[in-house]
């Protein structure tokens, strides 16, 4: 599982070096090659080959014949493309979606637990800035407000945990 963040520049070739924490998973779990596919805040997606492939399970039976879920889907397959890293830590980012999420030099790489997320540098900031107002009613909401086995634990009642 991958968490945390790190900044990166984004080399002359085009390639960002992924952070010796996260290379040591994806090292271990086999995870060297990526999906790499549109985000939905500006960023790029990046899913390791089991995880990409539990996401395409996901798509399986949509109708294509909806033009809404067409769009999407072809944002989704259309716009992916695979990529390695190399043996210096090293993860090329394709130029049409650098290109199209306006990634510049500087960059965050964050995990996000079955995936992770690459940034521009400024967008990260802003959805940072944008988004701690609201943390404690978020976390409120999914962890008080709901049903949810960490509340019941809490409070005595038995949960669903394994």
């Amino acid at each position: 599982m991958y968490f945390g963040l790190h900044e990166t520049v984004i080399d002359d070739k085009g390639r960002i070096t992924v952070p010796r924490r996260f290379r040591d998973i994806m090292e271990r779990e086999d995870h060297l090659t990526w999906q790499i596919t549109m985000g939905f805040n500006g960023n790029l997606y990046l899913y390791n080959r089991p995880e990409w492939a539990r996401l395409l399970k996901h798509t399986d039976g949509l109708p294509y014949m909806d033009p809404e879920i067409h769009d999407f889907l072809r944002c989704v397959y259309g716009l992916s493309t695979d990529s390695r890293v190399d043996g210096q830590g090293r993860l090329p980012i394709p130029v049409h979606l650098r290109e199209m999420m306006e990634l510049g030099r500087e960059v965050v790489l964050v995990g996000m637990r079955d995936h992770l997320e690459l940034w521009s540098k400024e967008s990260w900031e802003q959805f940072c800035a944008e988004t701690a107002p609201k943390y404690r009613s978020m976390a409120a909401e999914r962890f008080v407000r709901v049903e949810h086995p960490y509340n019941a634990k809490e409070k005595g009642e038995p949960s669903d945990e394994h």
